[in-house]
């Protein structure tokens, strides 16, 4: 795969700034749509023969495919939820693309906001005034999953969904490290590195949340 990351690398320092060009209504930032992403994206793969492809398959799989002109290719698979509604449907694969295109890519569309989900949950089901010291240890948390998140340029709706999934919240995330795991792999996973080879070289080197460890 070397050309194809040869050629990545060269269109991602060619990237221009990324429109964001929506809001969320719920919690009042902004964000870049899909048509914004692929507008500001497309021309510069072209230019380095790369080309994103997306496919669904199996009825709710959705396939992003990065191709280049050498023949070497990247995939990542997406799994939509069980949605009837049509229009809501819609709108999850909208998402879905979005979302896979900016992780493929390694780019940001969402302005950085990881605590949004946190602030939410203590306005609506907490009537004690939140704490202003930055060095409590949610905010620690909170900022080292964002670092992370940063780093690898993972949008912040993964950390949403996964909290989701592990029914727990940022506010009482009190050990970020199965997350920040979960996600160092699944990044390197929707890179073209294989799992296994993933998860060894994530817990031969990865000791704690440090961003040099994760880097290596």
């Amino acid at each position: 795969m070397i050309e194809l990351i040869k050629a990545l690398i060269k269109a991602r320092a060619e990237f221009p700034s990324i429109q964001k060009d929506k809001i969320n209504p719920h919690f009042k930032v902004s964000y870049a749509s899909l048509d914004s992403v692929l507008d500001a994206v497309t021309p510069v793969l072209c230019k380095h023969g790369l080309a994103i492809v997306q496919v669904m398959e199996k009825g709710s799989i959705l396939k992003t495919n990065l191709f280049h002109e050498s023949g070497e290719f990247l995939t990542s698979e997406y799994e939509l939820p069980d949605i009837q509604d049509s229009q809501k449907k819609g709108a999850a694969l909208t998402y879905a693309r979005r979302y896979t295109v900016c992780a493929l890519l390694s780019i940001t569309a969402d302005e950085d906001d990881d605590a949004n989900s946190a602030k939410d949950e203590q306005k609506n089901n907490s009537k004690t005034k939140p704490s202003n010291n930055n060095n409590s240890p949610n905010n620690v948390v909170v900022d080292l999953v964002r670092q992370i998140r940063e780093f690898l340029g993972v949008d912040k709706q993964y950390v949403i969904d996964w909290l989701a999934k592990n029914n727990t919240t940022i506010a009482n995330l009190k050990n970020p490290e199965q997350l920040i795991k979960d996600m160092c792999v699944d990044w390197a996973v929707s890179q073209g590195v294989h799992e296994i080879h993933a998860l060894d070289s994530y817990t031969e080197n990865v000791k704690s949340g440090d961003l040099t460890l994760v880097q290596k």
